[in-house]
């Protein structure tokens, strides 16, 4: 029975999104920021990337996120585009118990950069 609300709530956010979306498991090292990319406070975690499009990625992670918060994302040598960085915004975070990770979340992107980059992986 939970399987089948996952797949009505995974349903229901595929239907929400402007751009398509890319299934894609990465892991992607995000840490809180000012809005030019700057480091700052102690949240510093590991996630794993579900999907990801031109205007931003949903991830999985262990902690909770701070609220509102932005974040800079670093991607390893695996993702489509080496090394990627950019920085996100924190849309939404809601707890996930069926999963390894405890958190989903949706982070959008706020540099243009990483939208255009993806937005040419993603529309290839």
């Amino acid at each position: 029975m939970e399987k089948a609300t996952l797949n009505t709530e995974t349903n229901n956010y595929k239907s929400r999104r402007s751009s398509p979306r890319l299934p894609s498991v990465h892991n992607v090292l995000i840490q809180t920021c000012d809005f030019i990319g700057v480091l700052h406070g102690n949240f510093s975690e590991q996630a794993v990337t579900l999907d990801y499009s031109r205007g931003g990625m949903r991830i999985l992670i262990d902690r909770e996120l701070p609220s509102a918060s932005l974040l800079r994302f670093d991607f390893g040598n695996d993702f489509v585009i080496p090394q990627l960085q950019g920085i996100a915004k924190i849309c939404w975070h809601r707890k996930v118990e069926d999963k390894d990770h405890g958190i989903e979340a949706g982070l959008a992107f706020q540099d243009h950069f990483s939208q255009e980059v993806l937005s040419a992986q993603v529309y290839q």
